[in-house]
C-alpha cells in the first residue's frame, strides 16, 4: 500500500486520509497535519480549489451559526441590558464557547460578535431581522466533526425555524430598571428588585459589566430574540488549504479536483 501523498511504501502503520476516507497517508506526511481536517505545508503558490464542488459536502464540514445573542430590555427571567451596558460588553463574547442546553457539552465557538443599534435600519434588515431594539449580534462555529448528531439537530431546528440560543454571563453588578438602584448582592436589593417575580411586576435586573463566558444552543431561550439566523457549511478549510500547496504535492490536490465523487 502506497501512501496518497508522498507514494512511498506505507511499512508503519497507517492512517486514513482526512478528506479522502478510502486513502492513506505514511506516518511522515501525517505528521505535517494541524488537525484531523487539513495538511498544512508553507508555500507562495496559490492553486484554486473549486469551492462549488464542497458545496455538497459530507457531515465533516463545520457549521457557521449566527445568532442575536441577546437585545436590550428585559428577558423571562427579569433580568436584561440596556444599550450603554451592551456597547461596553459585547467584545466579551468573542472567542467563547457555544454549548448544547447550558451543559459542560461544548460543540463549537464564537468568533465575532458585534453591537448592532435599533436605528440602524440598513444592517437589521441585511440580517432578515425584523427587531426594533438593539441587540448583540454573534457568529460562530459548530465543529461537525466530533458533533455529527448535534449538527444535524441544528440544522433541523433552523429549517423548522426553532434554533435559539441563550447567553451565559458574569456581571458585576445590576440596576434595577425602575428606581435606577445600584446593587452587588441581592441582599441589598430595592424592594422593586426583591419582588421583581411578582406576576405584576414588570421590574427586571439591568446587568452591568458583563463577562459573556458563552452561548448555549437551547430549546426555550429567556430571550425570545435569541434566534438563530443562519446555518452554512464552513469552507475556509479549503481556502486555507488553497494558498498553500506546495509543488510536491500538487498532484495530489489535482487528483482531488477530477475525483468523481467530489
Amino acid at each position: 500500500m502506497k501512501c496518497f501523498n508522498c507514494h512511498d511504501e506505507i511499512m508503519e502503520k497507517k492512517f486514513i486520509h482526512p478528506f479522502i476516507s478510502d486513502e492513506y497517508l505514511c506516518l511522515r506526511c501525517f505528521d505535517k497535519r494541524i488537525d484531523g481536517n487539513h495538511i498544512e505545508i508553507p508555500s507562495k503558490l496559490d492553486f484554486p480549489i473549486l469551492e462549488s464542488k464542497f458545496s455538497e459536502a459530507s457531515i465533516k464540514d463545520d457549521l457557521n451559526l449566527s445568532f442575536v445573542f441577546c437585545s436590550v430590555g428585559p428577558n423571562s427571567n427579569k433580568d436584561g441590558f440596556d444599550e450603554e451596558g451592551l456597547i461596553a460588553d459585547f467584545p466579551s463574547v468573542q472567542w467563547q464557547r457555544i454549548d448544547w442546553e447550558h451543559s459542560p457539552e461544548t460543540v463549537g465557538v464564537i468568533t465575532n460578535s458585534e453591537f448592532v443599534k435599533d436605528e440602524n435600519i440598513n444592517r437589521i434588515k441585511e440580517l432578515g431581522l425584523h427587531i426594533s431594539k438593539s441587540f448583540i449580534y454573534i457568529k460562530g462555529i459548530l465543529w461537525k466533526i466530533s458533533n455529527k448528531q448535534r449538527a444535524k439537530e441544528v440544522i433541523a431546528r433552523y429549517t423548522k425555524n426553532s434554533l435559539y440560543c441563550s447567553m451565559e454571563d458574569f456581571f458585576d453588578y445590576v440596576i434595577c430598571s425602575v428606581c435606577g438602584g445600584k446593587f452587588v448582592y441581592d441582599n441589598e436589593y430595592c424592594d422593586h428588585l426583591k419582588n421583581r417575580f411578582s406576576t405584576s411586576n414588570n421590574t427586571y435586573r439591568i446587568l452591568r459589566g458583563n463577562k459573556f463566558c458563552g452561548a448555549g444552543i437551547v430549546t426555550n431561550p429567556a430571550d425570545r430574540n435569541a434566534i438563530g439566523l443562519s446555518v452554512a457549511k464552513d469552507l475556509s478549510r479549503y481556502r486555507i488549504i488553497s494558498s498553500l500547496v506546495d509543488p510536491d504535492i500538487m498532484e495530489y490536490y489535482m487528483y482531488m479536483k477530477n475525483r468523481k465523487s467530489i
